[in-house]
């Protein structure tokens, strides 16, 4: 550690402990969290839509139900997220197209599938119940050594053998 360019660096705490100072609030129940700042009157809210399955297909996401609710702004996908944007820059040797939600297909439990806004949080989350997402099951791995197995499914097309990156 000696050696490290920023060991001697007055601002960094490479090696050293560092004194929590947020415990005592969050023990007190008087942490305070993103959600607990006031947002201004009419500012909608979102709620995520995550998915039960470990590893599927989006075969279809139906929102016309929710969408019908009188204050539902909107229910974005992942694929109206492809439609505008780029994925994240995901550095490995391998391409891995990150989104901010699923495109085509899940790969954990609680992976976001949509979002749905509208003109408060009870109501986004009144929506998200009504819209149907169908997904088609597909193999899981479970443990890293599984992945890597000759036959194993591969959770991301453009990475054979679910090697992303061999690092030493």
């Amino acid at each position: 550690m000696a050696d490290h360019p920023l060991h001697d660096h007055p601002n960094v705490l490479l090696g050293q402990p560092v004194r929590r100072v947020e415990d005592a609030a969050l023990l007190a129940g008087r942490g305070r969290y993103a959600d607990d700042v006031a947002v201004k009157a009419r500012t909608a809210q979102a709620h995520v839509i995550r998915s039960p399955h470990a590893h599927a297909r989006i075969l279809a996401i139906d929102p016309a139900a929710a969408l019908a609710l009188p204050g539902v702004v909107a229910v974005i996908t992942g694929a109206d997220v492809a439609k505008l944007s780029d994925s994240f820059l995901v550095a490995l040797k391998a391409p891995v197209p990150q989104w901010s939600l699923a495109v085509e297909r899940v790969r954990f439990v609680g992976e976001p599938v949509a979002l749905v806004v509208a003109a408060s949080e009870h109501l986004a989350q009144d929506a998200a119940e009504l819209i149907e997402i169908e997904y088609q099951d597909l193999p899981v791995i479970v443990e890293a050594a599984e992945g890597i197995a000759p036959g194993a499914v591969n959770v991301h097309d453009d990475v054979p053998g679910n090697l992303a990156l061999d690092y030493e």
